[in-house]
């Protein structure tokens, strides 16, 4: 009787360790999956914010180039061509020249020049040389312009969409969730029977001990 309630009792503490091992294992396979994605999330759109940065960076050289020769922002009529070529880049949405009140000076939406902008929320980038914001699907990427005196004038201002990158991102989400349930599931089973396995070693090594109780 003594032998059968001792192992009543190691099959109970076997189930409910196993059981609590089980969860750990899962639970931190999911964070560290989670984290994985978060990271992505980030590098994907770090490199996308560095590769539309040079594309207004090409603006900006074109257009201080003029600045330079003592010419206003508003005089730079040939940047209304640029900023067009420019806009036809994938992800592009258009790109701006802002002066310093943040009136819209040239577009490469017409429809776009004499707004007023805003473009509050801005933070500065990892290189310090431009500002940018996100909100929703739209990216807002600003890069100050200066004159031949290196006095601010203006912006050039990149707006830009993300739908490509979350739809990047959803393609990733959804091969994370496949492989992770059964991942999930697999690790449960394991851990369930190598606990078990483990019990029931250290359990026969003891049954003489428990034998001579009886």
């Amino acid at each position: 009787m003594k032998l059968t309630g001792a192992n009543e009792i190691v099959k109970g503490l076997t189930v409910r360790a196993g059981a609590l091992i089980a969860v750990t294992v899962a639970v931190a396979l999911t964070f560290t999956l989670l984290l994985d994605f978060l990271k992505f999330d980030q590098k994907l759109r770090d490199v996308s914010i560095s590769r539309l940065s040079m594309i207004a960076e090409g603006v900006r050289q074109q257009s201080e180039t003029g600045l330079s020769l003592d010419l206003e922002l508003a005089e730079l009529q040939d940047l209304q061509d640029v900023l067009r070529r420019a806009a036809q880049t994938r992800d592009v949405k258009r790109i701006e020249l802002w002066d310093e009140q943040g009136r819209v000076v040239f577009s490469s939406e017409m429809a776009s020049v004499g707004h007023q902008v805003d473009a509050s929320g801005q933070v500065v980038g990892d290189g310090g040389k431009f500002r940018w914001r996100v909100r929703g699907d739209e990216l807002l990427l600003a890069l100050p312009l200066r004159d031949g005196s290196e006095k601010i004038v203006g912006q050039v201002a990149l707006l830009a969409s993300l739908s490509t990158q979350r739809r990047e991102l959803e393609k990733v989400r959804n091969e994370l969730l496949m492989w992770t349930m059964p991942l999930i599931a697999l690790a449960l089973v394991t851990t369930l029977l190598a606990v078990g396995i483990t019990v029931r070693l250290s359990v026969r090594r003891q049954l003489p001990e428990l034998g001579s109780l009886t």
